[in-house]
């Protein structure tokens, strides 16, 4: 069997930290590969150095199907690599918001960048014009998005956009088709008809490597495993003799967690837990959220029709539905990002959006958390400063914050495990470390309302266990309202008190039943 990609104790070393350790590895012609390991392991340093787009400071990488290719050379090797990541989507999203303000600036507010152009950017070298078209269309169709090929990038929903840069990613028939956590931020419907295609393209042929976090996301398609931890293989081979429960304890450092795990007191596992934040006096039974007959619509396009919403001190929402519905757009009528929320019955914390209140009295009252401000925040911010940014709403920590501050941050960060991260800067941390500081970032005021958008997308299993702990912790506490969006029902929090549950047309609220 001939041998595609060889890696010879190679290290890859980035801004002076070393992310992989003399990695030895090949990938044979008809193997697919499942990369396994905890967050900030390496997994997606090394499905970068396999395309090439990362320097090697030691050993040696080769692309042996170079050597078929006389017209090519080794900077050209991720022409034949087909890479879709979490951390590529924000880069686009970056370029987007970029090209925006570029927009605005000139006056050229009507323009977009709409979805077809980032499919259209994964072709060159691809056929005719006519063959494009015909490609374009095939794969959109395929994978269910052809109704989004003329809407803008910023009008669809995180699920929307994964699959736009999977068809990007298959534009030019790669030779290695990499994806990096493909199925987060999908709904079922969605996961079960991606999970289909790319075990289709596995049985026709195609190469792939999926890098996942989700046990249940391993492929049938999927013929072999490697296990990383602290940027080195631990194990690796054919899946039916590495994928085993031993060695995923073994990876993932599983502590005694589950049903014989001891549960914490409230004020261990969350700090504040008895009102750090205060409800003003004679609040009552005044609801925190209450949206009436809400419509929200772009052009002819309605994403939100005729809602009614309430929500009380103390009750825990969980948000679902598929791909599309509407579940972001409900948040950013809560937070005010979508300017809509002023032009609609919405209020908060007894008052009218729009009625005079400062945007900063409703902003110190909540924490939000949405995998879009990884996109937003700066790169250059230490971990723990991003912690403490969340004390005054900020992307990016530009007032002093005060001793009893930082030892607040450092507490939240210890509980979620991740204070040996405190120092580090925000651009060197993994997709999930990065979550993980975030949603620090949210809960470090203790705030009366938590908005987490799908918070457990890019996480590991231990770092999901973790995170869902804190969140019941957070549930103690009477007074305090969370709204909580996902897509995986064994992600809810038992806390949960009520769902607001979405089809393709309409909401349906309901009461959750308590067990």
């Amino acid at each position: 069997m001939a041998t595609l990609v060889t890696l010879d104790n190679v290290s890859i070393r980035l801004k002076g930290k070393v992310f992989l350790k003399d990695i030895s590895w090949q990938i044979k012609e008809g193997e697919n590969w499942a990369i396994l390991g905890p967050n900030g392991s390496g997994k997606s340093t090394l499905a970068r150095a396999l395309t090439g787009t990362l320097p090697v400071v030691k050993g040696k990488l080769v692309h042996h199907f170079l050597d078929k290719e006389p017209n090519t050379t080794s900077a050209g090797v991720e022409h034949y690599f087909g890479y879709v990541s979490l951390e590529f989507q924000r880069e686009l999203m970056e370029a987007e918001r970029f090209r925006e303000e570029c927009r605005d600036f000139s006056g050229r507010i009507d323009e977009i960048t709409p979805v077809r152009s980032i499919l259209e950017s994964g072709m060159s070298g691809v056929g005719n014009e006519g063959e494009k078209r015909q490609i374009l269309e095939q794969l959109a169709k395929k994978l269910g998005i052809k109704h989004l090929l003329n809407r803008s990038i910023t009008r669809i929903s995180t699920g929307e956009m994964r699959k736009a840069i999977i068809a990007r990613a298959l534009m030019k028939n790669p030779k290695l088709l990499i994806l990096d956590e493909p199925f987060d931020g999908l709904d079922q419907s969605s996961h079960a008809s991606l999970a289909k295609m790319i075990n289709e393209l596995m049985s026709n042929h195609s190469q792939v490597v999926l890098i996942t976090h989700r046990f249940e996301e391993m492929l049938d398609g999927v013929s072999h495993v490697l296990y990383l931890r602290n940027g080195r293989i631990g194990a690796s081979g054919k899946k039916e003799e590495i994928f085993t429960p031993g060695n995923a304890r073994k990876f993932y450092l599983f502590r005694e967690t589950g049903a014989n795990a001891v549960s914490p007191a409230p004020d261990e596992i969350y700090p504040g837990a008895k009102g750090e934040h205060s409800i003003s006096a004679g609040a009552g039974d005044r609801p925190v959220i209450e949206i009436k007959k809400a419509t929200v619509k772009y052009g002819s396009r309605i994403v939100l029709d005729n809602l009614d919403w309430t929500v009380r001190p103390g009750e825990k929402w969980a948000v679902l539905g598929p791909n599309g519905c509407g579940k972001s757009t409900i948040l950013k009528l809560v937070t005010g990002e979508n300017l809509q929320s002023y032009a609609n019955d919405v209020f908060l914390f007894g008052k009218k959006r729009g009625s005079g209140e400062s945007i900063w009295d409703v902003k110190r009252r909540m924490g939000v958390f949405s995998s879009e401000l990884q996109s937003d925040y700066p790169k250059s911010v230490k971990a723990l400063d991003v912690v403490c940014s969340g004390f005054f709403d900020s992307l990016g920590l530009y007032r002093n914050s005060d001793r009893r501050q930082r030892q607040t941050a450092l507490k939240w960060m210890k509980k979620l495990d991740i204070e040996a991260l405190a120092e580090e800067t925000f651009e060197m941390l993994s997709f999930g470390q990065r979550q993980m500081v975030l949603i620090a970032r949210a809960m470090v005021k203790s705030p009366e309302l938590l908005i987490l958008d799908e918070p457990c997308e890019g996480l590991d299993i231990a770092n999901r266990y973790k995170l869902l702990k804190v969140i019941d912790g957070y549930g103690m506490d009477e007074d305090a309202s969370l709204i909580y969006v996902t897509h995986h029902q064994e992600d809810i929090p038992s806390s949960i008190t009520h769902m607001l549950k979405f089809s393709d047309e309409k909401f349906i609220s309901s009461k959750r039943e308590k067990a």
